[in-house]
């Protein structure tokens, strides 16, 4: 699956360059896949995923000559979704329902929160958190009581 390398939206640059608290340079560019999912019944749904990719000291310089933004790029991958209980990252923000805007998204009453990331295991999985099996056990528990 391809992935297509995307400027920054406001300043136009492919490559964002920071440094971390210990003083290492680093920089980040962001890559995008659009992908169809087919649901059982029959709906085909656009999947689009974005990630951001790190890269640290020479390696900055060198991408910077060999990527710019549309560009497809050249590493095999694939973006996986992660989802946890826990955030990931100091400001990570739980998961926002999408059908009802500015309401959190909870499984068993519980914060999810997600995160998109570029992988080259072509195996990898989303690691998705779903509705736990004991909702539905409890119900025939208590159709088995009455």
């Amino acid at each position: 699956m391809k992935a297509i390398v995307k400027a920054h939206p406001e300043t136009g640059a492919v490559i964002t360059e920071g440094t971390s608290e210990n003083g290492n340079r680093f920089g980040k560019f962001r890559v995008e896949q659009v992908s169809f999912d087919s649901s059982q019944n029959g709906i085909l749904n656009l999947k689009k995923r974005s990630a951001f990719i790190t890269a640290f000291g020479d390696d900055i310089d060198t991408l910077k000559g060999l990527l710019s933004d549309g560009m497809e790029y050249p590493v095999a991958g694939k973006i996986v979704r992660k989802e946890t209980r826990e955030p990931q990252y100091e400001g990570h923000s739980a998961k926002i329902n999408p059908e009802k805007p500015g309401e959190l998204f909870l499984v068993n009453g519980a914060q999810v929160y997600m995160t998109d990331e570029w992988t080259t295991d072509l195996s990898a999985q989303d690691t998705l958190i779903v509705s736990k099996a004991e909702v539905s056990v409890a119900l025939e528990s208590e159709e088995e009581g009455a």
